[in-house]
């Protein structure tokens, strides 16, 4: 009986044991071993790549599950003209299906060009997937509309792509990122290159972008200044894009401008704005050559309206504020030949673009410090305007028997800012008003003024102030 009770709680205690699923690794070398390893996955899988791989046909990476794809620095690549894709991501049919792809240090390169279609690298094809890549090298660089990473498919969910410590490089007649459908897109310690780094196409409304610590690059070589283009692009609307201490860098070599963000979206009643916000100390917008430094307007109309309030360049389809705390958070660099007026046209009437000693320009906001009127004395502010978080120095000078009694500054909504005792203070993010009170003082000190006379036994102090007094001292 106690045998059976014991084989009876060890059956119970396997049963309930939690499973811990290990997924299985493949080493692949081949175009064969590599397609078997990735199509039709039904468990979590590693693949190893464990030489450069030469493929003549799109790679299918399909299923459900975790899949993971060490490239160990090989690289993975396509003859040109021989296929539009080198790697084609679709999830299982069904909601809880999900298929979830790393590469991780892999090289991937496409050439295609038909002459009308470039190379791309991955391609999804269903939202029901999450693709990382890390630590990677993604390159399509032929003549015509190369896209390193195609975001795609005909789903309404969200496709989430996460891209880290990776380059990825479209050349001059690309879009490093291209997406098709809503995405949930981070970018992170990454370089980005292309005709534009991202192109966020119809299909992508609803859209969230983090771009962090990471080099946005867009040329545009065409001759025609119809040709014009941007480093960011919307097709859609109601995306958001959030940049963190990251570099959006825009040049043309010819006749065609090119723009940091450029918006194609045609503005109607119900349509809904997208957001560009900048931040961070080592963001930099970066403009060379033939780049018009603007809010792309509505191809419509050609405005762009202007929230002086902060810096935003604004119109119906298109919010871009710059440096949401400190104003010379975001720095704007141009080289020479660039009018450095463009920039200043767009801005808020009280921001100005100011010239470092190293050449950068920076996008800065000056209030201004106004004065009240003062009776028993003077006072002066060592400037009439300045930016946020400047320290300004209030000078006093009171009449004779007087001396200072209160330096009172107010902001724009009667709040008082605090001031040193050494009359300092820090400029808010509001114009200012200096008040100086003066009072009498009680006990004058007139030893600077007193003039003494020693004559015939006589002291007289002459008191420079008007009151003389004489003092009799008896000679000897």
């Amino acid at each position: 009986m106690k045998k059976i009770l014991k084989l009876f709680l060890f059956v119970m205690a396997v049963l309930v044991m939690p499973v811990v699923a290990n997924a299985a690794e493949v080493d692949v070398t081949d175009e064969a071993s590599l397609k078997a390893a990735l199509n039709n996955v039904i468990e979590d899988v590693v693949v190893n790549i464990k030489n450069e791989i030469k493929v003549t046909s799109k790679v299918p990476v399909t299923g459900k599950g975790i899949v993971t794809i060490n490239g160990n620095g090989f690289k993975v690549y396509a003859d040109t003209n021989v296929t539009d894709r080198i790697f084609e991501l679709r999830a299982e049919d069904g909601e809880d299906n999900h298929l979830n792809v790393t590469f991780d240090n892999i090289v991937i390169e496409n050439n295609y060009n038909n002459g009308s279609r470039g190379g791309r690298g991955i391609d999804t094809r269903t939202d029901n997937i999450t693709l990382t890549v890390v630590d990677s090298v993604l390159k399509c660089t032929n003549t015509h509309n190369n896209q390193p990473i195609t975001i795609g498919g005909s789903d309404a969910g969200v496709t989430k792509v996460v891209v880290k410590n990776s380059n990825l490089d479209a050349g001059i007649a690309g879009y490093a990122i291209i997406s098709f459908v809503k995405t949930d897109l981070t970018i992170e310690n990454s370089d980005l290159t292309g005709f534009a780094a991202l192109y966020m196409q119809v299909g992508s409304n609803g859209s969230v972008i983090n771009v962090k610590d990471t080099k946005l690059t867009s040329v545009n070589v065409h001759t025609a200044a119809s040709g014009k283009f941007g480093t960011i692009v919307f097709e859609d609307e109601n995306i958001s894009v959030n940049i963190v201490d990251s570099v959006v860098s825009a040049s043309g070599t010819n006749d065609a401008y090119q723009t940091p963000f450029f918006n194609k979206v045609t503005a109607t009643e119900d349509t809904k704005p997208s957001t560009i916000n900048v931040e961070g100390n080592k963001s930099v917008i970066k403009v060379e050559n033939k780049v018009e430094f603007s809010v792309p307007t509505d191809e419509t109309t050609g405005e762009a309206l202007i929230d002086a309030n902060v810096y935003a360049y604004n119109n119906e389809s298109m919010n871009i504020t710059f440096n949401p705390g400190v104003s010379t958070d975001v720095k704007v660099e141009a080289n020479e030949d660039v009018d450095t007026s463009v920039p200043s046209k767009y801005l808020p009437s009280d921001a100005v673009i100011e010239e470092k000693e190293d050449g950068t320009l920076v996008v800065v906001v000056k209030r201004a410090i106004k004065t009240n009127t003062t009776k028993h004395g003077k006072f002066s502010v060592d400037r009439t305007e300045a930016i946020v978080g400047q320290i300004i120095k209030v000078l006093t000078t009171p009449d004779v028997d007087y001396e200072l009694d209160t330096i009172k500054v107010v902001d724009a909504d009667g709040k008082e800012v605090a001031v040193n005792d050494d009359g300092t203070f820090v400029m808010p993010d509001s114009e200012v008003t200096v008040t100086v009170s003066f009072k009498e003082n009680v006990n004058p000190d007139t030893s600077d003024n007193i003039l003494v006379y020693f004559m015939m036994g006589f002291v007289s102090l002459a008191v420079v102030a008007g009151v003389t007094l004489k003092i009799k001292k008896a000679m000897n």
